[in-house]
């Protein structure tokens, strides 16, 4: 029987399309135009469910909420076409399994799908488990119940003994006929046994210890939780980093340490930290967070740009982890460390920079090498450049852009300007044929250079007679030249 995947979603085209590539796939579906159809129609009885987060009846968190209320065992996974962190973090703590951003690519969505799938047949193998070991259980005396409880709480047999008031002999006695019971030879399988059942562990505090009681054994942290407190691990992480970061999953709040804070010149911490993100790098870093969140990596990390005090731009490396989960393994906190690679990134965008000019160099010194800042919209040519261009030896170096376009053919002057706000606008490298005011026919490349905040700063470019060969290309692609029509 194929796997029967559920969809909610209001857009009849998102309905529609989502339902062709997963039948393509071999999945069986069932399609719902909203959240009130779907918790009236659907049988819940197996598959995984897809679930749109804006819908206009019901919202995707109250059909989470809604099932949980009516004990929904099958695995959602959200899709949402907003890049909501906060919602997507609300919908992993209502119980989602994952997270997609919507339109999601096919090799994507089908991942999320089978890891979706196995999540249920993982649980339908727990709930198997927990039910066979329960009934194995029942064969037990109420005191061989609790010499078990004792051991899945670390409980030695003299600590036992003293828990329950009882001798150590009687303990040994209970326990071996424990294993006779249950038919099994080594304390492990019991172990297992207890353990899938869901049996509670038997501690000091438990209220059938004696009335002299040991004290109880340190807790264990549960899962995910970080074996270090808050102050270690901020020592911890400050002292490989330039900075830590907390952030509570139940309240929203992220607490940024005074290192960080310092460096980007606040004097105390801005909410949300969203708000610091450059609008590029928010993408990857909510993308990197959810894959944490639904389980797919053990901790993530990502390079992005925080705004500073000043309004410019500090690059960070930022890595963290879930440090704090509830016993049902809902996080909840994260923690982490951010480093100042700034200087790092200026370094990267300066060898960028040098190869790009020696691959234009490289093309060979008939070529004439020419560079526009983008600011001053001034224009540096160089010897062979004045040459191509019909200017005197002796002319000046920079001039601006105007003076220059009158250098070029009158009929070509708006296909120059078109190709540098193209390019401007785009980033992509150019390349066009222009008459200089001669009527010769030039080649013109150019492409933009960057700044380490990602703006366009300068065109790097080189001229040169039609018909020269080209051993290189701009950037990996070589464009296909805009031709001008001849005088």
């Amino acid at each position: 029987m194929p796997s029967l995947i559920h969809i909610v979603d209001d857009d009849a085209q998102v309905r529609a399309a989502t339902s062709f590539l997963l039948s393509s796939h071999g999945y069986a579906v069932e399609a719902y135009a909203g959240g009130a159809e779907f918790l009236r129609d659907a049988h819940l009885t197996r598959g995984c469910i897809l679930l749109d987060l804006r819908m206009p009846d019901l919202d995707g968190h109250q059909v989470q909420e809604e099932l949980a209320r009516r004990g929904n065992a099958l695995p959602i996974v959200i899709m949402s076409g907003h890049g909501d962190l906060e919602a997507a973090v609300h919908a992993m703590k209502l119980g989602a399994v994952d997270y997609l951003s919507k339109p999601a690519a096919e090799e994507a969505l089908l991942g999320t799908i089978e890891r979706a799938l196995a999540h249920t047949r993982e649980a339908d193998s727990r709930r198997a488990a927990a039910a066979a070991a329960a009934a194995r259980l029942q064969s037990l005396s109420p005191r061989e119940r609790q010499i078990l409880r004792g051991l899945l709480g670390g409980l030695s047999n003299k600590e036992i003994a003293r828990v329950l008031a009882l001798s150590p002999r009687t303990v040994e006695m209970h326990r071996a006929n424990m294993m006779d019971d249950l038919g099994i030879t080594n304390l492990a399988e019991a172990l297992r046994l207890g353990i899938d059942a869901g049996l509670p562990p038997l501690t000091g505090s438990d209220d059938e210890r004696a009335p002299s009681p040991l004290p109880a054994p340190p807790m264990r942290p549960v899962a995910g939780a970080p074996a270090l407190n808050g102050e270690a691990l901020r020592l911890v992480a400050e002292s490989v980093s330039d900075g830590s970061w907390d952030w509570s999953l139940a309240t929203g709040e992220v607490r940024l340490s005074a290192g960080i804070l310092e460096r980007l010149g606040y004097v105390e911490a801005i909410e949300p930290f969203e708000s610091l993100i450059h609008p590029d790098d928010l993408g990857s870093f909510a993308e990197e967070v959810n894959a944490h969140l639904a389980g797919r990596t053990e901790s993530f990390s990502v390079e992005l740009r925080v705004r500073r005090k000043d309004g410019s731009w500090a690059w960070l490396f930022d890595c963290g982890s879930i440090v704090e989960r509830d016993q049902q393994g809902t996080p909840l906190r994260m923690a982490g460390s951010l480093s100042d690679i700034s200087r790092r990134k200026q370094e990267e965008q300066r060898a960028r920079e040098a190869s790009e000019l020696l691959a234009l160099a490289q093309w060979g010194a008939a070529a004439g090498e020419w560079e526009l800042d983008i600011e001053t919209r001034r224009l540096r040519l160089s010897p062979r450049s004045r040459e191509l261009h019909q200017l005197p030896a002796d002319a000046a170096e920079w001039m601006n852009e105007s003076a220059w376009l009158e250098m070029i053919h009158p009929g070509d002057r708006q296909t120059i300007r078109a190709e540098i706000a193209r390019a401007t606008m785009t980033g992509e490298p150019w390349m066009v044929e222009y008459r200089n005011c001669a009527g010769e026919v030039l080649l013109g490349l150019g492409k933009i250079v960057h700044d380490a905040d990602g703006r366009p700063r300068r065109i790097l470019g080189l001229g040169q007679k039609r018909g020269a060969q080209m051993p290189f290309t701009l950037g990996g692609t070589e464009p296909a030249p805009r031709a001008v029509a001849e005088a």
